[in-house]
Protein backbone atom coordinates (compact mmCIF):
# COMPACT_ATOMS: atom_id res chain seq x y z
CA UNK A 1 0.00 0.00 0.00
CA UNK A 2 0.75 3.62 -0.99
CA UNK A 3 0.14 6.85 0.65
CA UNK A 4 -0.17 10.24 -1.12
CA UNK A 5 3.66 11.25 -0.16
CA UNK A 6 5.37 8.19 -1.54
CA UNK A 7 2.77 8.48 -4.68
CA UNK A 8 3.85 11.94 -5.08
CA UNK A 9 7.62 11.33 -4.72
CA UNK A 10 7.39 8.92 -7.71
CA UNK A 11 4.90 11.33 -10.12
CA UNK A 12 7.62 14.20 -9.55
CA UNK A 13 10.32 11.67 -11.07
CA UNK A 14 8.58 11.92 -14.40
CA UNK A 15 9.51 14.38 -17.08
CA UNK A 16 6.48 15.85 -17.09
CA UNK A 17 5.62 15.68 -13.65
CA UNK A 18 1.97 17.19 -12.46
CA UNK A 19 1.63 19.71 -10.15
CA UNK A 20 0.83 18.31 -6.58
CA UNK A 21 -0.90 19.70 -3.53
CA UNK A 22 -1.26 18.32 -0.28
CA UNK A 23 -4.61 19.22 1.84
CA UNK A 24 -3.90 17.61 5.10
CA UNK A 25 -5.00 17.79 8.49
CA UNK A 26 -1.99 16.39 10.38
CA UNK A 27 -0.65 18.82 12.81
CA UNK A 28 3.30 17.49 12.43
CA UNK A 29 6.05 20.26 12.60
CA UNK A 30 7.69 18.88 10.09
CA UNK A 31 5.41 18.11 7.20
CA UNK A 32 6.59 21.70 5.24
CA UNK A 33 9.60 19.87 4.94
CA UNK A 34 8.30 16.81 4.16
CA UNK A 35 6.47 18.76 1.52
CA UNK A 36 9.82 19.98 0.38
CA UNK A 37 11.09 16.55 0.27
CA UNK A 38 9.21 15.00 -1.75
CA UNK A 39 8.50 18.18 -4.23
CA UNK A 40 5.28 18.93 -3.62
CA UNK A 41 4.37 21.86 -5.35
CA UNK A 42 2.24 23.13 -1.97
CA UNK A 43 0.69 22.35 1.20
CA UNK A 44 -2.62 23.33 2.83
CA UNK A 45 -3.64 22.46 6.22
CA UNK A 46 -6.98 22.02 7.30
CA UNK A 47 -9.05 24.02 7.86
CA UNK A 48 -8.74 26.09 5.04
CA UNK A 49 -11.57 28.03 2.97
CA UNK A 50 -12.21 28.63 -0.59
CA UNK A 51 -9.65 32.03 -0.42
CA UNK A 52 -6.60 29.98 0.81
CA UNK A 53 -7.61 27.21 -2.04
CA UNK A 54 -7.64 30.46 -4.38
CA UNK A 55 -4.32 31.65 -3.62
CA UNK A 56 -2.87 28.27 -3.95
CA UNK A 57 -4.19 27.65 -7.26
CA UNK A 58 -3.22 31.23 -8.03
CA UNK A 59 0.63 30.68 -6.80
CA UNK A 60 1.32 27.03 -8.40
CA UNK A 61 -0.41 28.64 -11.69
CA UNK A 62 2.53 31.02 -11.71
CA UNK A 63 5.10 28.51 -10.91
CA UNK A 64 4.08 26.69 -13.67
CA UNK A 65 4.28 29.46 -16.38
CA UNK A 66 7.55 30.63 -14.72
CA UNK A 67 9.06 27.75 -15.75
CA UNK A 68 7.30 26.86 -18.83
Amino acid sequence: MQDGWLVCSKLKLAKSAPTIVFMTGETRKDLEQFAEFVHADELLRKPFGVKEIEQVIDEVGRQARASA
